[in-house]
């Protein structure tokens, strides 16, 4: 189910992989990446009304969840590459899979 309104949380833990001497595992300036661990919720609706378990006839909103980890890769400073596996937390445990995919992100 949609809805015109969105309501969306991150929280991401970031470990700078290569990168300036001063702040990253492996000092590599030529091409700074980051790796990351991630946690996203997100949730559509269309009235608050939606959130009150008091209002008949409005089935209740349940947010979608998924957490997973990513590598940044900063191309020249012109373009961020972000592959990243994914696992959805709202399916069954017996149909849940890791996702893959790929941001193309401008600038750092």
């Amino acid at each position: 189910a949609g809805g015109n309104s969105i309501a969306v949380g991150n929280f991401e833990i970031r470990l700078p992989f290569t990168g300036p001497r001063k702040l990253s595992l492996i000092p590599l300036n030529i091409l700074p990446t980051d790796l990351n661990l991630f946690f996203d919720i997100g949730l559509a609706f269309n009235n608050f009304k939606e959130f009150n378990p008091e209002e008949i006839n409005v089935k209740p909103r349940k947010p979608i969840m998924s957490a997973g980890a990513s590598i940044r890769v900063n191309l020249f400073g012109a373009i961020v590459l972000e592959p990243y596996f994914a696992l959805p937390l709202n399916v069954p445990k017996e149909s849940r899979n890791w996702t893959f995919g790929l941001n193309f992100v401008p600038g750092w």
